[in-house]
């Protein structure tokens, strides 16, 4: 397993079920589609802030790409989970998104032993580029072949892979800048 991915995972799964105790089923009732706006204007964000070199709110872009891997996970547990409703359990929920991280751990692993850690010579931000590219890359498929799970997951499931290694280059290049003063 890749060195801080299931803490990015599990740190993602607590912000998720924090914001369910809060709110309870409330997402459930957007859209797959909306679910996707709402992952493009995170990294949108990014993306301008990135460009712009600064920004106006002081958000965390960390917390952003958390933001990201939940959309991207509440979108597949619209297509995954498709008995979950307003009456859902906070437990049936978080069972589906468990689902969903277990088939997340596997394709990352699957793909980094096939790519030999090549996200480790990335720039921090082609991650952004990468995602906004396969969120417009999704949404044109979706226009052309209607959304469903066959059509939607390998991107998501790339979109999440990918913030996670967003996360975890952010953190060594601050721990680098600290490390060298």
């Amino acid at each position: 397993m890749i060195q801080g991915a299931r803490e990015v995972l599990d740190y993602a799964k607590d912000v998720f079920s924090t914001k369910l105790h809060d709110y309870g089923m409330a997402w459930i009732i957007l859209r797959p589609t909306t679910l996707l706006d709402l992952l493009f204007i995170k990294a949108h964000r990014i993306r301008t802030i990135e460009d712009k070199g600064s920004q106006a709110v002081p958000d965390s872009i960390e917390e952003d790409f958390i933001g990201i891997i939940n959309y991207a996970i509440m979108t597949l547990m619209r297509l995954e989970c498709p008995n979950l409703n307003l009456n859902s359990t906070t437990q049936e929920a978080l069972h589906c998104y468990s689902k969903i991280i277990n088939e997340v751990i596997d394709l990352l692993e699957k793909k980094n032993s096939d790519y030999g850690d090549a996200w480790k010579l990335m720039l921090p931000t082609s991650f952004t580029d990468i995602i906004l590219m396969k969120v417009l890359r999704l949404r044109s498929e979706i226009e052309k072949k209607g959304l469903s799970k066959t059509v939607a997951e390998p991107h998501l499931l790339d979109i999440i892979n990918y913030s996670i290694f967003a996360i975890l280059t952010r953190k060594k290049v601050k721990n680098d800048k600290t490390a060298t003063g």
